[in-house]
């Protein structure tokens, strides 16, 4: 008899546990993430820096506008695409630190002479303030057909994905 009532008390505390918010940090608590538009975008470069991880670089854009809401891309030089999203949580405005995955068809850099078919990278983001993640087609050896899949992970935590299939016009 004991030994059935202390299962049953295991079983609801995993099953507590499993329940409710994301929490990665005790200071944070995550209630919603959303994907706010997703699709072809421009904007304007600002700076190009050498990027951390597997990246070889990273640039910094600004005024990021979204000109067409779909999930199927041209492959066409210069075309950027990506997602705007945001994670709604507590305290608002708190920086947090994400993981963001890139899943794509297998490209050679021609400069590092490796093969590789996912992109990872860090970034920090605030709480409650609209996100913008993406690509872009800027070399030739870029420009390969097949499904990009962006995901954003908070801790263990997966967030957001969003799948784009990208095509030869």
């Amino acid at each position: 008899m004991r030994t059935g009532f202390l299962a049953g008390i295991l079983i609801g505390l995993l099953l507590f546990v499993g329940v409710g918010p994301v929490c990665s940090d005790d200071a944070v608590v995550i209630q919603l993430a959303k994907v706010l538009k997703a699709g072809r975008y421009e904007a304007n470069l600002i700076k190009r820096q050498k990027g951390a991880g597997q990246q070889g670089r990273r640039n910094i854009y600004e005024k990021i506008k979204f000109v067409e809401e779909t999930t199927r891309i041209p492959i066409v030089k210069g075309h950027r695409f990506g997602l705007r999203f945001i994670i709604v949580g507590e305290p608002a405005y708190k920086e947090i630190e994400l993981r963001i995955f890139r899943h794509h068809p297998p490209v050679k850099n021609p400069r590092h002479k490796k093969k590789s078919s996912l992109t990872t990278y860090t970034r920090k983001a605030q709480l409650n303030i609209a996100q913008v993640i993406g690509y872009g087609f800027d070399e030739d050896w870029e420009l390969v057909p097949g499904e990009h899949r962006f995901q954003v992970y908070y801790g263990p935590q997966k967030l957001i994905e969003q799948v784009f299939t990208v095509y030869r016009p």
